[in-house]
């Protein structure tokens, strides 16, 4: 497969079954909201690679947020969490932020 893994992140997600988590922006949003794929982290965006999939995920009954579990809006961060179910989503943000 064509994506590459993304170095930003963190080493307690692969180490959980967690890595096979790509950087391909757009495309996996989609196979999110279709229920192809579970999970997307992304690390390095711009407002305009996140806003409109976000619209999406939501409408499809996902969870988008910053890494930290913040909303998104404009300026608000360049690094994205989203998935398709809100416990997995909060499990993510967890791991994201325990040091």
């Amino acid at each position: 497969f064509f994506f590459q893994p993304h170095p930003a992140i963190p080493d307690p997600l692969w180490s959980r079954g967690l890595g096979d988590v790509y950087k391909r922006q757009c495309y996996l949003y989609g196979m999110l909201t279709l229920g192809t794929i579970d999970l997307v982290i992304e690390a390095s965006m711009s407002d305009y690679d996140y806003l409109a999939p976000t619209a999406m995920v939501h409408a499809a009954g996902g969870v988008v947020t910053g890494w930290a579990g913040e909303q998104l809006g404009l300026g608000t961060t360049d690094k994205i969490v989203a998935a398709g179910d809100p416990k997995l989503h909060a499990e993510v943000i967890k791991l994201l932020n325990d040091d």
